[in-house]
Formats: C-alpha cells, structure tokens, sequence
C-alpha cells in the first residue's frame, strides 16, 4: 500500500466518525509506516496505523500513553497472533501501560470539572469522543467498556477518573449498541455505574441505539445522522440511579429469547455445581426474580422529581434494552451469540481442558472390556468414544448397548470417565425417562447414558429409542414451557443387566452391543480409577485422567477408517441378543412359511393375517392360543412380509404378502384379492 493510499483510508475513518484530518492534526494524531508498526508492535503485523497521543495534562503522573489505530487488513507475521481465528485487534497500545481517559481538546475541562452540574458522557473510543464534544457535548474517551480500570496493574479506578469531583453530577454511559446483546459489557456497565454512585454520581445509563437494524452503532454513528437535541431526548428517557444499575444486573444474568418467549437464567446450577442455563416462562421469572426492588426517578412537567419503589424484573421486561435474542440454539463449538447475533447457542464449553498424561488406566479399562472380542471391535468402540469429542457437534448414526452382570463396570466408561469431560454436557437418566412424554433430560447434551435398561420385547420402545439416535432436531418438550426446536447433537450409551434388554431387529444398523465379561476386576483398580486418576469424589475439579484422556482424543488417537455415519460393527453379542428377544410369533414365520408341512411359498403369495394366526394358534409354542389377530400383525413386519388392508367387496380385510414384497408394494387390492383367492384354498372364514 502506498502513502497516498494510506492516506486516503485514514480520511475515510476518520469520516466515518464525522472528522478530518485537520482534526487529526490539531490533535497530533499521526500515520505510521508498517516499518515504525512493526518496530513498536511485532504482532500488529506489517500494516499502516496512526497514532492517538493522550493529554499529558490529565495522566495523574501515569506513563505517557497513545493507542494505535489499524488500517485495512493487517498482513499478520507467521505465528504473529495466538489464534488467528480470533477477531484481530483494531487498537494496541505499549505493553505494561495503564489504560487512560481521553480528554478532547476545544473544552476548557478545568470548568466542567469544576461544576458538579455539567454533566459528562462517557463512551468507548477516543474517536467517539471527539466527535461528541464538536457536536456539543462533554464527552470523555475510554478505550473500552472495562478501560476504567487495570486488574493487571491492580487499579480498580483510574487517578484520572478518581481526580474528577463525582458528587451529584449527572454522568451519561453511552457506550455502544452491542451493550444489549453482550453480557460481558452488561457486566461492566453494572461496575462502571456501581463506582461512579459510590462517588455521588448520578448515573443514566444510555447505550446507543442502532441507527441500522443489526448494525452496530456508536455515539459518532448516532451523531452522523440525528441531531443533538434527539440524543438529549433518548437520554431522558433511559433509567438512572439505581434502577439503571439493577436493569443492566438483570440483563448480565438473564436474557429474553423470542421465539417462543422465555427468559433464560444463565446463572443456575446443576447437582454437580456446574454453570448451566434454565429457561422459564416470564409469568415464572416474575416469581423468581420478585423480590428484586429499586427506586425509580421521574420528572413531572415542573421538572420536579418523583420517586416511587418498583419490581426491577417487571420493568425488565417491558424495558426496551433487556438483552434478548431471537432463538435458541444448542451448537457444540460454536460462539456464545449465533447468526449475527441473532441466536443464543446453550453450550457451555467441555468440563476439563486437554492436558497430555498417563492413560493406563483406561487402556487397561478397555483391555478387560474387549479381552475376548475381535481387535476391530475395542479399536471401533474407542474411536466411537473419541470421535464426538474431536469434532465438536457429531452425531453419530449408531448407539452402543453394553451388558452384563450387576456391578461388572458397565456404566463406569460413560458415568464415571467421559462424564467429566462432558461437563454439564453429559447426564445420566432412567428407562421411565426415555419412555416419558417430556424430554428435559435431552437439551443442551452430547452424550446420555441410559442406565440400566430392562427387558422388552416393545418394538414401540425400539423405534422410539431408534429415533433419538438418528433424528437431527430436537423438539423441547418441557411442563410449563411453550414446545420449541434445538439442533440434537446427541450421542448415547445403553447399559442392562438383561441378554433381552434392547430390542434389535435383524437388519439393524444403529446398534453395537457388546456384554462386558463376568470376571471382576480388583478393588484396587476402581480405586487407582475412580479416586485417584479421576479423582469423581472432588468434583468440579478433577484428577489428571479426564484432562490427559481429552489430550489423547484429541492429538494421539488414529481414527484409522472411522466413519461416523456408518453402521457399527456386527458383533456375536448382538446377533445372540437378536435371536433372544425375537418373539416365538417372529420364529412360527420364519420357520414354518417354508416348511415341508406348509410349503405355503409358490402357492400364492398373500394370505389373510386371520389365516396365519390361526395356523400359529394352532401349531405354535405353548401359550400360542391366546394369540389375537391384532397381536400377531405386528411381527409380520418383522420378517420382511408385506401387511395391508384392502376391500373383498363390502369388507375390509388385513392381507399378508408373504413373498415378493417388493413387487406387491406397487399393486393394487384388486390383484391382492385375486391372489388370496388362487386356487380356492382360501376359507372365508379366517379372515
């Protein structure tokens, strides 16, 4: 880039704020080359920025201080930054140098200073500032919303701000529009407010509005295009004093979601006192929130004031500033605040940060587990463990059902071990809940353990089951709270003492069921496990296993050929399972359709589901005779037979292709009819 170019960006940033360069000038604001850039600021990268010096008059005998303004793209130097995904900054300012408080030039401030009645406003910028004070106004700079103080440098108010007389003077925070969407600059308004009243100060909090919808904006936007006199106006309308402070409380711990309406408490905790997020309706937040109380001051038309006490949450959520955003969404991954911040994405980040350690015990863990099994099947059911993990957000088309005998370790992998990692992201829940009409327990997870399945035959509960495991949305139901839809990134782990516990049909391709062996382990490698290398009797902190097993997930695992989508491996248990929790009804068609005694293929293709039970009834397993029609219709399906309901005349009858199904899909009841009566052997009677 050339110096003529440079220029030229510098003059339209500077517009952009409604100055010059001769307001450049007049402040001593300079361009620098990306050689003097890089030379002072190695990690700025190689770009053009100018210089903003602060008045030496008003540093309190702090060090000299400027700030540094980019221009354009940075070219960053290789490794120049921690992690270039993040945002780059705009501004730098010399290492070790206390923040300051920029004071424009053409306001005699020893007079507004000396009048506790002028008011001063306070913005993010030095540009904002300035442009505030041509327009008008007594506007000082910050260089960000938490720039009045130093936690590094152990100041908690700057001398230059504790220099100025406080004592009942109207103080106007105005920084920018993003305040109502981001908690962390609620948080510092609530602090900055807090400090300022301790002092005297009577503060109005007035976050600029947007000039454009979704646009960020700042006082210099608002300036650029409304008048004074309308600024002056918004102003008057915002709170002040302590209901100011008390709202932008509010908005740092709860915000308003649209669609549906809910408020979300981001403040509650779980059993294990972990942060998590809670929604309720507003009629709910009004109760919880109730006791909040603040004094309201307003002006009649003798600008006289009125104070009265009101409820804090009731105004919240009429105030027009609450932090509120459009949806929510649940994005392992992915940013606090989604789609231009229009969504507000649940996930609050893994429970242990990666951190390279022994994982013996693990590896001895899954030894035990997999001692007689085919290698493929320890290395998938690892890979499978791991995979959600390395890639953030993955759901997996398959669920692992392990079983065994009482106390054998079975939920030990998912409760005990990947639960720390996981954090609030993990929950561990009952058969009565996977069978409930309300689903709480699966918001905002990525890994559930179902624990202790019983024995079923249900091919409902299967599909239901089978469900959850495929389906990529997932719709909320929870009591009192309005149905909505979140992203289902979950994953899940089965456990049962039963051989009959999950119900698998042959063709299955979701589930990889595995039994744990009989023998024990020793007392001493639950301890070694659970007490020490996990350390799960301490939490929220933990021992060395969770953090070093997320290490090993994510930087030493060969993930050789795992495909995540893919059906599971097709173990010995899980075809026992299968032939264990098929019905004697599903066995009676396999078997007895082909045999010598009925040959019933090749006679024709349909028959009457009364015409198939009956024959069960009569030559099935003991108890077979009380076998209904209805009851025998559902495991027709079972063994790939074709069911449908078609006319004989005035009579709706259930009919059963036994062969050919593909073919019989496609034709219509006429021809099933004229099928089932080939031959005459049909008796009416057994419809």
């Amino acid at each position: 880039m050339s110096p003529q170019e440079a220029r030229k960006l510098w003059k339209e940033d500077l517009a952009r704020s409604g100055l010059t360069l001769e307001d450049a000038a007049k402040y001593n604001w300079q361009l620098w080359t990306p050689t003097e850039v890089e030379a002072k600021f190695p990690f700025a990268g190689k770009t053009w920025a100018y210089s903003i010096p602060y008045p030496k008059k008003y540093r309190c005998g702090a060090p000299l201080l400027y700030r540094l303004r980019v221009l354009g793209n940075p070219e960053l130097p290789f490794g120049g930054t921690p992690d270039p995904s993040k945002k780059r900054p705009k501004y730098w300012q010399p290492s070790g140098t206390p923040p300051g408080v920029f004071f424009p030039g053409g306001i005699d401030w020893s007079i507004v200073l000396g009048n506790t009645a002028s008011e001063i406003v306070l913005v993010e910028g030095e540009k904002k500032s300035v442009c505030g004070c041509k327009k008008g106004l007594q506007v000082l700079g910050l260089g960000g919303v938490w720039s009045w103080k130093s936690k590094s440098l152990g100041v908690s108010f700057l001398p230059e701000l504790q220099a100025i007389n406080w004592s009942q003077r109207p103080v106007v925070i105005a920084f920018d529009s993003d305040a109502r969407a981001n908690p962390d600059v609620a948080r510092a308004i609530v602090a900055l407010a807090e400090q300022l009243t301790n002092r005297g100060a009577r503060v109005i909090v007035a976050t600029v509005p947007e000039v454009e919808p979704g646009k960020k904006a700042g006082l210099d936007d608002y300036l650029m295009v409304r008048t004074v006199d309308a600024w002056r106006e918004y102003v008057a309308t915002c709170p002040f004093g302590e209901l100011a402070q008390k709202l932008w409380a509010m908005s740092d711990r709860y915000c308003m979601i649209q669609h549906p309406a809910l408020v979300l408490d981001e403040r509650t905790t779980d059993d294990l006192d972990r942060v998590v997020t809670k929604p309720m309706p507003p009629q709910s937040f009004k109760l919880v929130a109730g006791n909040i109380q603040a004094v309201e001051v307003t002006r009649n038309a003798r600008n006289e004031e009125k104070t009265a006490k009101i409820n804090v949450a009731n105004r919240w959520l009429e105030w027009s500033l609450r932090r509120e955003y459009h949806a929510l969404t649940y994005e392992p991954g992915g940013a606090k605040i989604l789609n231009h911040g229009t969504r507000y994405n649940a996930w609050r980040g893994l429970g242990v940060e990666p951190k390279k350690g022994s994982i013996k015990p693990w590896k001895e863990l899954l030894d035990h587990m997999f001692k007689d099994s085919p290698p493929g099947h320890r290395a998938w059911f690892e890979r499978w463990c791991a995979w959600p993990l390395k890639n953030l957000g993955s759901k997996m088309a398959s669920a692992v059902g392990l079983w065994g005998l009482p106390d054998r370790g079975k939920s030990l992998i998912a409760e005990k071990i990947l639960s720390p990692i996981y954090g609030s992201n993990f929950t561990s829940i009952a058969q009565v809940d996977l069978e409930s009409d309300f689903n709480e327990w699966a918001v905002n997870k990525q890994l559930i353990l179902v624990d202790e399945v019983s024995a079923s035959e249900s091919r409902t509960r299967a599909d239901r089951f089978k469900k959850l495991v495929t389906q990529t949305e997932l719709q909320v139901s929870m009591k009192f709270i309005p149905r909505y839809a979140i992203p289902d990134h979950t994953n899940y782990i089965m456990t049962s003492n039963s051989p009959r516990a999950f119900y698998v049909e042959d063709n299955d391709r979701r589930f990889f069921i595995h039994r744990v062996p009989d023998l024990q382990l020793p007392e001493s490698f639950f301890h070694n496990l659970i007490d020490v290398w996990i350390g799960f009797h301490k939490p929220p902190t933990f021992g060395p296993g969770p953090a070093a097993l997320l290490h090993y997930f994510l930087e030493e695992l060969d993930f050789g050929d795992f495909d995540p989508k893919a059906p599971p491996p097709v173990t010995q248990d899980k075809l026992d399972m299968i032939e264990s929790g098929r019905h004697p009804a599903e066995d009676w068609l396999r078997s007895y359709v082909d045999s010598e005694q009925y040959d019933m293929r090749g006679k024709r293709a349909v028959y009457s589901l009364g015409e198939l039970c009956a024959l069960f009834r009569t030559d099935g397993p003991s108890g077979s005779a009380s076998m209904s029609p209805n009851a025998f219709g559902a495991y027709v399906r079972n063994v790939g037979m074709l069911k449908r309901v078609v006319r004989d005349g005035d009579k709706a009858v259930r009919l059963v292709a036994i062969e050919q199904t593909h073919q019989w899909e496609k034709r219509g009841g006429t021809e099933w009819i004229a099928e089932l009566h080939r031959g005459g052997t049909f008796d009416k009677k057994k419809y």
